[in-house]
């Protein structure tokens, strides 16, 4: 993928060992897999011996979070206390709680924004210092100049410290979650932009129209948001190795807003096709289920619904203990010396980070 939007997103990486002393509740709606911690001395005994080949691959994503926001003040990275906005001031950075509702505007526009450039394309050769110029709504002065707590964000400090922490990963997109979740299983999005305008995917094949980008980077013209390229899963299909996607399921009322996140929802060959049944699986709490009973594919997806999700607006806090529940799920069974588990924010939702991306292409 491409490293040519506006900020790092937060990214880890564990494999075939100890995650996490996680949070002490469930999350909501969800068969509770509580957390746990492995042993030191267990831990270096596995890691010798170089137990088990990789045969799984669990890639849980979550939501709108930039690296110095959720990994603030992590041991080794890089990430600052205070930042600077358009005016020339200098902001100190306040924390606030996963679950604090207000928004931040992270369209392609706000990207520009907030990169508040001087190379001649928008959103190149960024200063980082407009994100006090991006739209946001919320109780608080400055949202987009906070970071989260470390009494709630040590559930994945523990699992970056336990495994690996990728500090200067970019999102490929410059903008929000459609696009993203589409880099997800394809590693483009048919040169779309920002949301669809009402409905996504393929169920609304009529009214799901998605704008566009052009070379300069400017947002114009709309296409169907429903596509038609190959995906990782078609390439997985055709070496016969099993894919699964969890997500809940588009318009249900227990989504809370993350059907929206089922990625295949846009890719038509995979909607209207046997996929969809066999390989999209919802609700999204089943991957605990399954794995329980012995069930897990070669290749997971797993997205959130919004209170499990980390996203700024969603009204509760769950994300932590949500994916310490998959980590420890995988952890406790008969897989873990053979997985390989990913975690991604999606994007940057908005929130400051010092750090300036390299242009690469138009998203």
């Amino acid at each position: 993928m491409n490293c040519s939007a506006l900020r790092r997103f937060a990214a880890g990486f564990c494999a075939g060992g100890a995650i996490l002393a996680g949070c002490s509740h469930g999350a909501a709606g969800l068969p509770y897999a509580s957390p746990y911690m492995q042993s030191g001395s267990a831990l270096h005994a596995l890691n010798a011996t170089g137990a088990g080949k990789i045969q799984h691959i669990v890639y849980i994503v979550q939501e709108n979070r930039s690296f110095n926001n959720l990994f603030y003040g992590y041991p080794g990275a890089y990430t600052v206390k205070v930042g600077k906005n358009s005016k020339g001031q200098t902001i100190k950075l306040q924390p606030s709680k996963l679950g604090a509702f207000y928004d931040i505007d992270h369209s392609v526009g706000a990207m520009i924004e907030a990169c508040n450039g001087t190379g001649k394309l928008p959103g190149t050769d960024c200063r980082m210092n407009g994100f006090d110029q991006e739209w946001s709504d919320g109780y608080f002065k400055n949202p987009q100049y906070v970071y989260v707590p470390h009494n709630q964000s040590k559930p994945y400090f523990d699992m970056a410290h336990e495994g690996a922490l990728a500090e200067r990963m970019f999102q490929s997109q410059l903008d929000e979650s459609f696009v993203a979740h589409q880099y997800v299983i394809a590693a483009q999005a048919a040169w779309s932009a920002d949301l669809p305008l009402g409905d996504w995917g393929c169920e609304y094949h009529a009214q799901a129209q998605v704008p566009m980008i052009t070379q300069q980077r400017i947002v114009t013209g709309y296409e169907k948001a429903c596509f038609d390229y190959q995906t990782l899963g078609d390439e997985l299909d055709k070496a016969n190795l099993s894919w699964r996607f969890y997500a809940r399921r588009y318009g249900s009322v227990s989504s809370g807003v993350g059907g929206t996140w089922s990625s295949y929802q846009a890719v038509r060959h995979i909607y209207n096709g046997p996929d969809w049944k066999k390989d999209v699986i919802s609700p999204n709490w089943k991957f605990i289920t399954d794995v329980r009973h012995g069930k897990l594919a070669n290749f997971t997806w797993i997205t959130p619904v919004c209170d499990d999700s980390d996203h700024t607006n969603c009204p509760d806090d769950y994300g932590p203990s949500w994916v310490a529940a998959l980590v420890n799920t995988v952890g406790k069974s008969k897989f873990w010396n053979s997985t390989a588990i990913f975690i991604q924010w999606d994007d940057w939702g908005g929130l400051y980070d010092p750090v300036a991306p390299e242009y690469k292409d138009r998203d």
